[in-house]
């Protein structure tokens, strides 16, 4: 009976040593998590003199124990979400748009819709576990079944889409709050950080490869995965440093667009991964709510309004040329003349597989010529202009072909002295032409004071 009764004793022994130390571990955990929460939700951006202090606002879980929303978030943090199935605005960091889905076999029917608190204006992201997140007064959390998982309360207000990071982490820029900030959530739907920006966030964040969140206010942010600032890009004179979001090229440049408050328009930028300016390119004289989108032979798109007789938009195409398109045209001309007085200039263009050609001028005082044509490649054509105002201009032409391969530019400097007719100047003119033999001291004069105007 004790021989049979031992071996019994320690395997109880064993299982409550085991059942204990479970408890204790996960104790420790959850107090572990907690120090973790804590010490990320406290952060200071020294450079920002902001504290990045999580609003209070309470979350709405729909899981219901505490234990397993914690292990739930464990999880989602220590996979990879690389294979997130729309984890930015447009699917990726370049804006493609094109998913690796089919939806040929997916038949038109309505499976469920779930009734949000406000208006739904970005584009909802989908995480490796088909979780959907997107905003309207609230921000939402819900399972591809459309129930609902969690919601931050509160005035969250997200215009734009939210975006996945590697570690599951969801960022969310909000637009008309006090102030706006880049929220950062763990995937249980606590805050992990949030970051104050200046004027409203209309953008989508974007996540680069080194984990670095991109987001548009009143500046370009960059901001480290901890919550504190890496760099802040000021473009310069305008007052949304971004309304659409930011495209990330493969060698790290940053493009997006901005818009003036002088009414001069704005540009696509491009910024350095260290912050500094790259380039920029004027593209419009109101403005631009478009992203950019960037190809797979580098070419950046992006849209813009313009305001001239009528409200119209344009698409820009910017980057590599066509080897087939047409030569920067050859520009001649007078370079020194007069205000208000007509000139002409010889434009002229080779396309290199010998298509007809159109140009397109800009005068440098405002005025264009939209693509004249069709005129044969390396055929020379003349076009007069005159200029109203004293200055410095830079006539500026390029040349498309009949596939719209459009060609480089081609410039020619130009200056317009002020020209100034004076009434008795022109009285005496006349009457030396009436009578050209008399006079002719008079005449060189006049001829020569002419000639200095």
């Amino acid at each position: 009976m004790k021989k049979t009764l031992f071996p019994s004793l320690v395997v109880v022994m064993v299982i409550i040593s085991l059942f204990l130390s479970t408890v204790s571990s996960g104790d420790f955990i959850e107090k572990k998590k907690n120090s973790f929460n804590m010490d990320e939700r406290f952060l200071v951006d020294r450079e920002h003199n902001s504290e990045n202090i999580p609003d209070k606002s309470p979350v709405s879980q729909s899981a219901s124990n505490d234990f397993k929303d914690m292990t739930n978030t464990r999880i989602e943090m220590i996979i990879s979400p690389k294979d997130s199935q729309w984890p930015v605005d447009s699917h990726d960091v370049q804006h493609t748009g094109r998913s690796p889905y089919s939806t040929a076999a997916a038949p038109l029917v309505e499976k469920w819709r779930f009734p949000a608190d406000d208006w739904i204006c970005g584009s909802p992201v989908i995480d490796k576990n088909r979780n959907i997140y997107f905003s309207g007064y609230s921000f939402f959390a819900i399972d591809s079944n459309g129930a609902l998982k969690w919601k931050q309360n509160g005035y969250i207000d997200v215009e734009g889409a939210p975006a996945i990071d590697e570690n599951s982490i969801i960022y969310a820029g909000t637009a008309y709050a006090t102030p706006n900030r880049l929220y950062a959530f763990y995937p249980n739907g606590t805050v992990k950080w949030s970051y104050v920006t200046g004027n409203h966030i209309f953008s989508s964040p974007v996540v680069g490869d080194d984990g670095t969140i991109y987001i548009g206010g009143d500046e370009l942010y960059a901001i480290y995965p901890n919550g504190t600032r890496k760099w802040a890009f000021n473009p310069g004179g305008f007052y949304d440093a971004t309304s659409g979001s930011q495209a990330i090229s493969a060698d790290g440049t940053i493009y997006f667009g901005v818009s003036n408050d002088t009414g001069t328009g704005g540009y696509l930028i491009a910024v350095n991964p260290n912050g500094t300016e790259k380039w920029r390119e004027w593209i419009h004289n109101d403005h631009v709510w478009s992203s950019p989108a960037i190809a797979v032979d580098g070419t950046v798109y992006i849209g813009a309004s313009l305001v001239g007789i009528d409200f119209y938009g344009i698409l820009y195409a910017i980057g590599p040329l066509s080897p087939d398109a047409p030569a920067a045209p050859e520009i001649n001309g007078e370079v020194n003349g007069k205000v208000g007085q007509t000139y002409e200039y010889t434009f002229s263009s080779l396309d290199p597989t010998g298509d007809t050609v159109y140009y397109y001028i800009e005068w440098g005082d405002g005025r264009i010529q939209d693509w004249l044509g069709p005129y044969a490649s390396g055929e020379l054509i003349t076009v007069s202009h005159s200029w109203s105002d004293k200055g410095d201009y830079s006539i500026r032409a390029r040349a498309k072909d009949t596939d719209n391969n459009w060609g480089s530019w081609g410039e020619l400097e130009v200056t317009m002295p002020f020209s100034y007719n004076m009434p008795f100047l022109q009285f005496w003119m006349k009457l030396i032409e009436q009578y050209p033999n008399a006079f002719p001291i008079l005449r060189h004069l006049l001829e020569w004071e002419s000639m200095k105007l």
